[in-house]
Order: C-alpha cells, then sequence, then structure tokens
C-alpha cells in the first residue's frame, strides 16, 4: 500500500509568472518523480489549518506561508524546499545575506548594497545602469534593470503600487553587459555539482520560467573550484542541513557570484541531466 504525501503549497506565490511559464514547476516535477511509489495530495497554505495527519504520513512543505498544524499532529517527516526560518534558510533566500557571507569568506561575488524598503538610500545618476531587486526574490520577480534617472523614478513608483500590501526589502548591484540575458546557473545537491548556462534574448533576465533556453555548461578550473569553496563553507557553516544551493555566475571564464538560491527551478537540470539528476534528487529527499 503506498504511503500519503501531502504536498504544501502557497498557491499565490508568484503566480502572475506561473501563468506564463509553458513548462512544469517544481511541484509538478516532484509529482511526476514520485507518483508511482507515493499518493501525493495537495494542500494550499490558505487552508491555514493543516488536519492532523495519521503517523507515517509524510509532509512536504513547499514556499507555503500561512498554515498551521494542529498540536497534536504526527507525522513522520517534513522536508521543505522553503527554507527561510532557518539559519541556512537565510544564505539560500536572503540576498543580502548572502552577498555578506560570500564577502566574509572571501568568494568573489558582484558589488551590492542594501536599499532597504526601497526609499531609503537614493540612486545617484553615476551609479546608472543599475539592477535592483528584492532580497527575498525568486524566478526573476521583483527585478528592474534602471538605465536612466526617468526610470528610477518609474520604477520606484512601480513598486510602490504594485507592493502596495506587501513590505519587500530591496538590494541594488551594478549592471554588468555581460550579463544581459545571460548567466551560468551552478546547482549544488550536496557535494554534487550539475552546471548549465541560460540565455534569454528577450529579456535582461536569464530565467527559464521567463523563457530563457539552456544547455549544459562545463565549469573551468576556477568555476569549479569556486564552487567547490562555496560548498565547503556551507557544510562547514551549517553541518546539520542537507543542502541544496543554485549558484548563478556571470557566463564567462570567471568566478564571480552574481547571488544564490533556495528553490532553483527543476525544469532546465531534469530535461538536461535526466536521471543522474533525479537520482541525486531523491538522494536529497531522502523519501
Amino acid at each position: 500500500m503506498k504511503k500519503n504525501i501531502y504536498v504544501i503549497y502557497h498557491s499565490e506565490k508568484h503566480k502572475d509568472i506561473r501563468e506564463k511559464r509553458e513548462h512544469k514547476s517544481n511541484l509538478e516535477y516532484f509529482q511526476q518523480i514520485y507518483q508511482n511509489t507515493y499518493n501525493i495530495k495537495f494542500i494550499k497554505d490558505t487552508d491555514t489549518i493543516i488536519p492532523n495527519l495519521k503517523n507515517e504520513i509524510i509532509v512536504i512543505g513547499i514556499q507555503s506561508r500561512n498554515f498551521k498544524f494542529q498540536p497534536d499532529y504526527n507525522v513522520n517527516k517534513i522536508i521543505s524546499f522553503d527554507r527561510e526560518r532557518t539559519d541556512f534558510g537565510k544564505l539560500v533566500t536572503d540576498k543580502w545575506f548572502a552577498y555578506l557571507f560570500l564577502k566574509e569568506n572571501n568568494i568573489n561575488t558582484i558589488p551590492t548594497s542594501h536599499l532597504g524598503f526601497i526609499k531609503h538610500e537614493p540612486i545617484t545618476k553615476s551609479e546608472l545602469p543599475v539592477i535592483i531587486k528584492s532580497r527575498t526574490g525568486a524566478n526573476g520577480k521583483d527585478v528592474y534593470l534602471i538605465n536612466t534617472p526617468r526610470e528610477v523614478y518609474d520604477c520606484y513608483k512601480t513598486i510602490m503600487v504594485t507592493n502596495r500590501e506587501e513590505i519587500i526589502d530591496y538590494i541594488k548591484q551594478p549592471f554588468i553587459d555581460t550579463s544581459l540575458g545571460s548567466d551560468i546557473r551552478i546547482l549544488c545537491i550536496g557535494d554534487k555539482i550539475f552546471s548549465y548556462e541560460r540565455n534569454n534574448p528577450n529579456d535582461f533576465r536569464s530565467n527559464i520560467a521567463l523563457g530563457a533556453s539552456f544547455k549544459i555548461k562545463k565549469l573551468n578550473e576556477v568555476q569549479m573550484e569556486g564552487t567547490k569553496k562555496i560548498i565547503q563553507l556551507v557544510q562547514k557553516k551549517f553541518p546539520e542541513y542537507n543542502h541544496l544551493i543554485g549558484i548563478d555566475i556571470f557566463n564567462d571564464d570567471t568566478f564571480q557570484v552574481i547571488e544564490l538560491n533556495s528553490n532553483p527551478g527543476m525544469h532546465g537540470p531534469i530535461n538536461l541531466f535526466g536521471d543522474k539528476f533525479i537520482q541525486e534528487l531523491t538522494k536529497f529527499f531522502k523519501l
């Protein structure tokens, strides 16, 4: 008899991006991988109170925010894609925290400044062009390329209107010409490394969720050394956690980190690396 997996998900997160996306979401890939082994049942986190689940049930929280378990729930295991509530989660979900961690450990990373809640620090003409992004964003959401002083005003206005009901903290980074719609995504599952480049001729953002193409990219010696150093630092700093990390670097011969990711999309690596990647992913989940 199959065990049940209750997948708790955030029904509204990045809804506008999901509606435009042509490929499967992480949730759908998860279902595809495990549907022959488990009964998979989905619960929206808007259901706030998760019913008491029987022993041996596995519960997986994915990008969920609002739900609460009944006090007497008894489950076999909880695994979460969304780790913002943990110390390790801060590293891979908070871009400002990640920047400070990388700088402290002498990892080459793009200069980053903390804008706070968008009004706290002005952007000067000499800084343009510049990237403004949410310090906890994903899938290319809440990322803005600003080229002119007028666009600074337009960007601030857009942010204030679209995020009126949600307080979002921002960072800024200089725009690098070679990064226009292109980067290298390095996906680390434990000490296993999968790397591929992403290119989007129609957008300055290289997210696959926004239409970027992707292909396998072999890392050079400098890039592999930098990747292994980050893995070692994370394993030493957070030995109690399983580690799944996305590292974004510039698509050139250097190793300069743009940002870290907590919940990198599965569409690219599953299609590029197939069973090899899925095997490592199932080891990570430890179901």
